[in-house]
């Protein structure tokens, strides 16, 4: 119900977006994935059960990101190119999990949200759209929202975003000039004014 809350709200706004979609909620829900990706948007990785990075091995990992993003493929009928670690749990020490993405077949990662907490984080992340050189190749790492926040800031309209309604966070962050990255704005040669259009 709450996601097709948002895609009303959405559709009214002519807004499309990425949503990162576990594996277990597209097999029990598959006409849920269907919508999504008839409306327009993008449909993502969010792994399989919601188990953190932190919590799996190299190789489970590499089944959960396997697994979710055929069954996903499978049901939008578009290819997945996009992946976000539950609970951004890409952490310090786990970066072979980019390197799976690549081998994988996932064109961007949106897990390394540069801050530091307890449990979450990656610090030595960028605030900005960048690529990631890895020795599986090259990952787009997006920040995951908007053009001129803080990941601070990120972080609280994000909150926010969950307690007020989607209708009132929309138009705030409009009115801030903040604007969602989503596929179509990834560019073919990373540059700063592909990512601000």
């Amino acid at each position: 119900p709450n996601t097709t809350r948002i895609l009303e709200a959405m559709a009214r706004r002519k807004a499309t977006g990425t949503f990162f979609v576990l594996g277990w909620v597209a097999e029990r829900h598959p006409d849920l994935v269907r919508s999504i990706a008839a409306a327009g948007h993008e449909v993502a990785s969010h792994g399989w059960d919601h188990r953190r990075v932190t919590q799996l091995t190299p190789d489970e990992f590499r089944d959960q990101a396997r697994r979710s993003k055929a069954l996903l493929e499978q049901l939008a009928g578009t290819p997945v190119l996009g992946y976000r670690a539950p609970s951004y749990s890409i952490v310090a020490g786990r970066e072979w999990a980019l390197d799976i993405l690549i081998e994988e077949g996932y064109g961007y990662d949106s897990s390394l949200f540069p801050v530091r907490r307890r449990g979450y984080g990656y610090a030595a992340g960028g605030r900005d759209p960048h690529w990631l050189q890895r020795p599986a190749g090259r990952l787009r790492e997006p920040l995951s929202a908007a053009s001129r926040a803080t990941a601070k800031e990120l972080l609280k309209y994000r909150w926010r975003m969950l307690a007020s309604g989607l209708k009132y966070e929309l138009d705030a962050l409009a009115n801030k000039d903040f604007r969602y990255l989503t596929k179509t704005h990834l560019p073919r040669k990373l540059n700063e004014e592909d990512w601000l259009d």
